[in-house]
Parts: C-alpha cells; structure tokens; sequence
C-alpha cells in the first residue's frame, strides 16, 4: 500500500497521506459498512445510534462524491487498487 500514499511534511512533523484513490476506497468501504450496519441493526439500535449512523452515511457519500469530483483521480489507479487487493 505503500505505493498509494505520500510523505507530506507540515513543519517538522511528517505524515503519510493516502492517494486520492486509495482515499475514496477507504470511504467507500465506511459507507457501505455504516449502511450495512444501519440497515441490518436498525431495529436492535436506539434512536440516538441510528441518527448517528444516517449521519455518517450521509457524510460518507458527500466524501464520495467530493473525492471523486475533484477531477484528480486517477480511474486507472483505482481500477488497479481495487484489482490487486480483490475488491
């Protein structure tokens, strides 16, 4: 994974930053798995989780969609992440 994310320094401190691909995959997973969860326990959760779920979920496709309407993403590096790590 590596090979998917940057060295971005900010003053002395370094991080590592994941690629915009690798970014929208990540928010993509969260979405589908605040969903699943919201859709599968919405009955077995209380209201305050489920508002809490709806919310993440509607944050998460936001993301999406901003992350893939910035115009930088690679869609051959996509194919290529989701190709090598089987999704």
């Amino acid at each position: 994974m590596e090979k998917y994310n940057a060295i971005k320094k900010i003053d002395r401190t370094e991080i590592l930053v994941p690629s915009i691909e690798l970014l929208t995959i990540y928010k993509a997973m969260a979405y589908l798995d605040r969903d699943y969860n919201l859709n599968l326990r919405g009955i077995a959760i209380s209201a305050a989780q489920r508002q809490w779920f709806k919310g993440k979920v509607q944050k998460d496709a936001r993301d999406i969609r901003a992350l893939y309407g910035t115009g930088l993403t690679d869609k051959h590096k996509l194919d290529e992440i989701l190709v090598k790590y089987n999704f």
